[in-house]
């Protein structure tokens, strides 16, 4: 079964970086779908039971030469 989350992500800029989101985030064990809108700063994300919000979080944060500000909304 999957739950869906939200990430309100600040400092997307363009398409790029919501490209770049949504492919991190696909390659985390556990995460069926994520799908980024830089013009709304969010992140819809399908994933496992036993995947942690905050394991997500921090991967967003770890991403070299950017600075998103993420929060999870639900």
């Amino acid at each position: 079964m999957y739950n869906k989350i939200i990430l309100s992500i600040k400092g997307m800029h363009c398409g790029s970086c919501a490209y770049l989101i949504e492919d991190i985030l696909k390659e985390q064990s556990g995460v069926k779908e994520a799908k980024a809108d830089f013009v709304k700063q969010i992140c819809e994300v399908e994933i496992d039971e036993e995947v942690k919000a905050d394991d997500l979080v921090r991967v967003i944060h770890d991403i070299p030469h950017e600075e998103f500000r993420v929060e999870i909304q639900s």
